[in-house]
């Protein structure tokens, strides 16, 4: 922060001593973004209870924007808490923007089933509507770990009513013409150890039905799969399969089936594919990609073609 004023005064809320806090500040950064936030502190000692307010709250975060949050958590004797907390509105500041706004709810809940445990939901849609994610878990305060699953409802694409581009605008960029739906699942846990809070597992499944896709002048249709990513953050999966129902590029191909793996978010890798064209199969040979520097070559190796069927396709004169 460049610049931060706090302002405290005294008040009581339900019979119970409390403080206000005015925070009202700009960040560092080249568009000096302001920060502001009210919230209010009470602590009742009979009950060993200490509840936080915050409301009309905006700040920026790492390329996101966050806006009117208001939370209520309670905390009692530091060994459960319940409450709530809604974010109206989180929106990507990129140019084009990363995602769509979201709006953000969470709670927290006593767990009847174990002491010094909270049960945690969250709930996560789009504005248009057509996004919608939905996550449950719990924390244990004694073992100092905890667990969330969230859900991804199949987000249902259809040319020129929603496509990625609605949901994703950054994706523009490179695809058009996107149909069909994905959905996924994740697991993420976290846990406390001597060296501090980490991610102990974050293992997560995307389902691809009849996806479609154009990248620039090359469409590919009926792309389907399960991908079982084994780290969401990097992201990492190894030899899942994808099939593609349909491709062309110069050629028409269908009927592909293709072993992918990407490791930690950089390289990708092939290690085995193959095609069906012109009565024939279209085999590609094992390759490893630098998606930082995505350049390389791709052998292809064509068996058991048809020629009348592949001059059909590409007509050369004075051949037939």
């Amino acid at each position: 922060l460049d610049d931060l004023r706090l302002t405290f005064s005294d008040t009581v809320f339900e019979n119970t001593p409390a403080l206000d806090i005015d925070l009202l500040g700009r960040l560092k950064s080249a568009d000096k973004s302001s920060v502001s936030a009210k919230a209010q502190i009470s602590y009742n000692a009979p009950e060993q209870k200490i509840r936080l307010r915050l409301r009309d709250a905006s700040f920026p975060v790492a390329g996101i924007k966050i806006e009117k949050p208001t939370a209520d958590i309670s905390i009692y004797g530091l060994k459960t808490a319940e409450g709530s907390l809604e974010i109206a509105k989180i929106e990507s500041t990129a140019t084009p923007p990363l995602f769509t706004p979201l709006r953000f709810k969470a709670s927290l809940h006593s767990l009847s089933s174990q002491k010094d445990a909270i049960g945690i939901k969250l709930d996560v849609t789009g504005q248009n509507g057509a996004l919608a994610v939905t996550g449950s878990g719990r924390h244990d305060l004694a073992a100092n770990k905890g667990s969330l699953k969230i859900s991804l409802a199949p987000l249902v694409m259809k040319i020129g009513v929603y496509e990625l581009k609605d949901f994703i605008p950054v994706s523009a960029k490179h695809v058009s013409d996107t149909e069909g739906s994905i959905a996924a699942n994740a697991n993420i846990a976290w846990a406390k150890s001597a060296k501090g809070w980490a991610l102990t597992s974050q293992r997560a499944s995307v389902l691809l039905r009849d996806v479609g896709a154009s990248y620039g002048d090359f469409p590919a249709k009926g792309i389907n799969g399960v991908i079982e990513i084994e780290n969401l953050m990097p992201l990492t999966f190894k030899d899942q399969q994808i099939a593609l129902g349909a491709f062309t590029a110069g050629l028409p191909l269908q009927n592909g089936l293709f072993t992918l793996g990407l490791d930690k978010g950089k390289t990708l890798s092939l290690t085995n594919g193959r095609m069906e064209m012109a009565g024939g199969i279209m085999t590609v040979a094992p390759f490893s990609l630098d998606l930082n520097k995505p350049q390389g070559n791709i052998t292809l190796t064509a068996a058991s073609l048809d020629l009348q069927e592949l001059f059909k396709m590409s007509p050369l004169e004075g051949l037939s």
